[in-house]
């Protein structure tokens, strides 16, 4: 690349840092060509904790979303279950890098009493498309249209989850995804599933 190129990328990637404060997150305000051209060059300067942590349990905001077969699907129908949510958008590339973990957590502990659900606020068409296309979920994906619900649970930048026990408590929050950070994601969510599976 010549140094002009290297130069507006550079000053490029400044003003998406800037806009977004968090580094590897991504979130409604930056377009997606300009977060895709510049996630490299942010994720390998900057460096976030990533993992899921314990937090003080609060009451899990209710929710009522349909999934893109158009079933409604209440926030309800959950109690007395764990609950594993995640909230992604379709132009985040954190959000794709991590979906395979959810996949995988669902499979190895759906039997023992977790469920995964995923909401998007991502425009329907898009997220529609993107679901059924490009990703197969194992588990329920949701539409939040407006964004509501993500922002009752505290995320306006994306990825971000949240564990909800089986009093309908969220006890563990985490934002964020660094590949780099990978198997120390991968750990602390597992940690957190067995901790609270084990606290009956």
């Amino acid at each position: 690349m010549k140094v002009a190129g290297k130069i507006a990328l550079f000053l490029l990637c400044v003003v998406v840092f800037l806009f977004a404060a968090v580094g590897i997150r991504c979130t409604y305000h930056i377009p997606a060509l300009v977060k895709y051209a510049c996630y490299d060059s942010i994720i390998s300067e900057m460096e976030f904790d990533c993992r899921l942590t314990a937090q003080s349990p609060t009451p899990a905001p209710a929710f009522e979303l349909s999934d893109f077969s158009g079933k409604s699907v209440r926030f309800s129908e959950f109690k007395g279950k764990l609950l594993l949510i995640s909230f992604w958008l379709v132009d985040c590339p954190p959000c794709k890098m991590e979906m395979p973990m959810f996949a995988e957590l669902y499979k190895e502990y759906h039997s023992r009493g977790l469920e995964v659900i995923s909401m998007t606020s991502t425009k329907k068409w898009l997220a529609e498309g993107f679901v059924k296309n490009e990703c197969s979920f194992p588990y329920q994906a949701l539409h939040d249209p407006d964004g509501k619900i993500s922002k009752a649970y505290g995320f306006t930048s994306f990825p971000g989850s949240v564990l909800v026990d089986r009093c309908g408590q969220v006890v563990y929050s985490g934002s964020g995804y660094d590949p780099r950070q990978k198997a120390q994601i991968e750990t602390s969510f597992r940690q957190a599933i067995e901790k609270v599976l084990v606290d009956k």
